[in-house]
Parts: structure tokens; C-alpha cells; sequence
């Protein structure tokens, strides 16, 4: 069993963005952090972002590692192995490889001609070997011998929407890749239904149909053979050795937030539309539908527009959340750290305990008022039972 941990916040990055941060990665080892921004456009063809690494062991208040300019517009990021360092998807179509070399003091760069258009998706194997990228029109595999990148497929998307009669067919838009094995690969649509995919032979094993419309955000490993979408409305985690719905639950927000799974294939991540994560425990709950059990407010929250993204690291040490002021247009990460509640201040962190949650706090409101409720109507039906007896008993004695 586990031993209970709470997460405290360690870090505030201001960051040196400039305009919304689309994606936030951790190393292998998590101690460095990787955010991209979208970029700024300042004519038709010139746009400024940048990738920025951050080295989150170091005690001072200056954790920046190194900064890379771009002169095209950021999508997406991922860290793809300690050899390979930083990947990110251009919105030009490009991938561009950022390693950093510490012996030598030095970054090297190398940048690759993907896709058509902008990369909406990127997913790095498990034992990373093999990439996966994706743009409205084809999804790519690629390898990497000799530090050269190798293309192995290209898959065009289709799905059973196709087979309609009559209407329009939506456009592809990638929202998230997934590999659930060496050679299979879940890949989420906004407007079509989600695709187990081979990746050697193309051929579609699986769509997997959601119970609501709405965007399908994003798909990720939940447990052993789990996996979990957002669809606008509810969150759905399915599973795939069956292919049943496990269990699903209602969001507030409507807004296209990722999910992050963490505390041992029990609880997940979520943001909200106001700036803040809540953290869902799926164990102790009734008929699998989790309730809020953490909440984690974003610096910015009084006037943030929503949180950009939020991920945590594989060893599930760090958990942070990046969001903009839209006021000001200020970027920051919020890093949140876990702790063994023995080793941490109960004072100022958070610990995902029900009983303290403030959805816990509402039930057992609701239940205190309703055993009150329970208890003044068996006052009263004893009182008035008493009291009939009496009279009867009166009545009898005049008699």
C-alpha cells in the first residue's frame, strides 16, 4: 500500500513568454522542464517563439537553464529520451530535435520537414525508439538510427464518418496520440470517433465511441489497459481488453483540457475553466464516479483566462500547471511538488485526503442536515405517539 502523500507548491516560474504556453514537458529524469510558447506574429511570415528548459533541482531563485529562440510559431513539445533531448512540433509542419550537450557546454538543433501543416500531436514510444507525429492530414512514424531521423509510415486519417450517405465529413484534428503497445497507437479526433491503430500495417483495429459529442481531448494510459478522454461534457475511461466503459463522470468545464493521471492508476489531474486542477479519487467513491477530492489554485487564478496545459513528471514527484494572465498577458508555471505526509508541512500543502476535500465537506453537510431532518421527524413520531396514547389512555379512565 502506498503511503499518503500531499503536494505542496515549491516554485512560481515567471516566465520569459510572451504569449501563451502550449506545452510543458518533463525530462526522463524529471529535474529539468521544457515550455514552448505559440508565438508571436509580427507580419505574415515572421514569428517569434520561444523553447525555454528549466533546471527545477536547483535551490536558487534563478532555475533557468537555457532559452532557444524560433523563428516559426511552437505547437506542441515532448522530451523524447536522454539522448534525444527536447522535440518540437513546429506549426509550420516542422520537428525540431533540441539537444543539449553538457560536457561541451553547447545545444545542438536539428529541424525536419514532417508534415504539411501545423503538428497538432506528438507521442514518443515507451522504449524510445520510435516517434509519432500527426497534422490534419497524415500521421507519421518515424525512427532514429545514427542520430538521423527516418520516416517508416505515413498513414492518412479515416474513419467510419466516411461511410455517411449525405453532409460534410469534419476535419481531422488530431487532439492527442497514445501508444498503447510497441506497435499500437490510440490517436483522438475532435469530431470523430477515437482509432486503435496499427502502426506497421495501417490497418484500424478498433474506434472507440464515445457517449456524448463534443471534442475528445485527450487519450492516455489509465491503469493497466485504461484509457481515458475528455469529450467536452465527461470524462471516459474505457477498457481496451474488453471494450467496455469502465466508469465515466461529469466536467463543469467545457473547455479542451488534458488529463493527468498520477497516484498509483487511482486518481487523476483535471483543470478547470477558473484557473485551478482538481485531483479525482477513483477508489473511494460510490459505483465509480469520482468526486473532486484536491484542489490546486493556480497563481494567476483571480484573472487567468484558463490554464494553458499541466503535466507531471513519470516518477509523479512534480505536478505543475501553466496558465496567462488575461490581463496583462503574464505566462507562469505553478510547480507543485508530493511529499510523504509525515515529511511535509500540513500547513501549507495540500493532501488529497476525502475527508478534507470540499466536495467532502458539502456531502457531509448534506448529510448532517439530512440525519438533523431524520431525527426531528422520530421526535415528533414518538411525541405524537405518546401523546395518543396518553389521550387514549385518558379516554379509557373517563369511561
Amino acid at each position: 500500500m502506498a503511503h499518503p502523500l500531499v503536494y505542496k507548491k515549491t516554485q512560481c516560474l515567471d516566465t520569459i513568454h510572451k504569449s501563451s504556453i502550449v506545452a510543458l514537458a518533463f525530462s526522463p529524469c524529471a529535474g529539468l522542464l521544457a515550455s514552448a510558447e505559440r508565438g508571436i506574429r509580427n507580419g505574415p511570415t515572421d514569428c517569434v517563439a520561444h523553447l525555454v528548459v528549466w533546471n527545477l533541482a536547483m535551490a536558487d531563485s534563478r532555475p533557468l537553464r537555457y532559452a532557444l529562440k524560433c523563428s516559426f510559431g511552437l505547437s506542441n513539445l515532448i522530451w523524447f529520451n536522454v539522448a534525444q533531448g527536447v522535440l518540437l512540433g513546429g506549426a509550420d509542419g516542422s520537428v525540431t530535435a533540441v539537444q543539449e550537450r553538457s560536457n561541451e557546454h553547447k545545444i545542438s538543433v536539428f529541424t525536419f520537414d514532417a508534415h504539411e501543416s501545423s503538428i497538432s500531436a506528438l507521442a514518443a514510444q515507451h522504449k524510445g525508439v520510435k516517434l509519432a507525429t500527426a497534422d490534419g492530414r497524415s500521421l507519421a512514424v518515424w525512427t532514429n538510427v545514427s542520430q538521423k531521423w527516418t520516416l517508416c509510415r505515413r498513414l492518412s486519417h479515416h474513419s467510419s464518418l466516411e461511410n455517411r450517405a449525405s453532409g460534410q465529413l469534419p476535419p481531422f484534428v488530431v487532439t492527442a496520440l497514445s501508444w498503447s503497445s510497441d506497435t499500437h497507437m490510440i490517436v483522438a479526433y475532435t469530431e470523430h470517433p477515437a482509432v486503435i491503430l496499427d502502426t506497421q500495417t495501417g490497418d484500424h483495429l478498433r474506434e472507440l465511441h464515445f457517449a456524448a459529442d463534443g471534442p475528445r481531448v485527450t487519450v492516455g494510459a489509465f491503469g493497466s489497459g485504461l484509457y481515458i478522454s475528455y469529450n467536452g461534457l465527461d470524462f471516459n475511461v474505457h477498457d481496451l481488453g474488453n471494450a467496455t466503459l469502465k466508469f465515466s463522470f461529469g466536467h463543469a468545464s467545457t473547455l479542451p483540457l488534458p488529463a493527468v493521471l498520477a497516484h498509483e492508476e487511482h486518481a487523476l489531474f483535471h483543470g478547470t475553466r477558473d484557473g485551478s486542477v482538481l485531483l479525482r479519487d477513483c477508489q473511494k467513491s460510490l459505483l465509480w464516479q469520482p468526486y473532486p477530492v484536491v484542489e490546486l489554485r493556480h497563481t494567476y487564478a483571480a484573472a487567468i483566462a484558463s490554464l494553458a496545459t499541466f503535466s507531471m513528471a513519470r516518477t509523479d514527484k512534480y505536478m505543475l500547471a501553466a496558465g496567462t494572465d488575461s490581463i496583462e498577458g503574464r505566462c507562469s508555471i505553478d510547480v507543485w511538488q508530493s511529499f510523504p505526509v509525515d515529511d511535509a508541512n500540513p500547513h501549507d500543502s495540500i493532501s488529497p485526503s476525502f475527508a478534507g476535500s470540499p466536495a467532502a465537506r458539502r456531502y457531509r453537510d448534506i448529510a448532517v442536515r439530512l440525519i438533523s431532518v431524520g431525527l426531528i421527524l422520530s421526535l415528533f413520531y414518538l411525541f405524537q405517539t405518546n401523546l395518543l396514547s396518553y389521550m387514549s389512555s385518558i379516554s379509557q379512565h373517563i369511561l
